[in-house]
């Protein structure tokens, strides 16, 4: 199975379904949180999403059904592969991050407050930057050449 046009059909279809699903419920005027709450809310949601993850890559490092040896998530491997657990996390970050990215942007025009799209972008975003944090800890785990490459 051609496994990129699979991912880049599923990550289309989530955000067709993003745009064509939002249900705003905020009007933007009636935000009752301040500014500093909501950039503390980010910053805490960005550092739990990103220590969660290791965490959970952290059990499967110890886990006897994961793999000897990891690969680097990419779009031509089967995101569903249970033996390599970081190019499904690699596959879901690509779904929350454009699905939050696209209401963000048809929040923003229908002049709806984007605050809970903003903590979906900021929590894609933080299990991206967990995957690159779970290549360095556990990097005894990754083949050589695939570290070397810098893919």
């Amino acid at each position: 199975m051609n496994w990129r046009t699979f991912r880049i059909a599923i990550v289309f279809g989530m955000s067709i379904v993003a745009a064509t699903s939002y249900n705003p419920t905020v009007t933007l005027e009636s935000t009752s949180i301040t500014l500093n709450e909501q950039l503390k809310s980010l910053l805490f949601v960005a550092l739990a999403s990103s220590l969660m993850l290791l965490l959970v890559i952290g059990f499967q490092a110890v886990n006897p059904f994961s793999s000897k040896v990891w690969i680097e998530p990419s779009w031509n491997i089967n995101p569903f592969t249970l033996s390599q657990p970081l190019v499904f996390f690699h596959f879901a970050a690509w779904i929350v991050t454009v699905q939050a990215i696209v209401n963000l942007i048809v929040s923003i025009f229908l002049g709806y407050s984007y605050w809970l799209s903003l903590i979906g972008v900021v929590v894609g975003l933080s299990v991206f930057a967990g995957l690159k944090m779970a290549r360095v800890v556990f990097r005894h785990k990754f083949r050589k050449q695939s570290i070397q490459q810098g893919v």
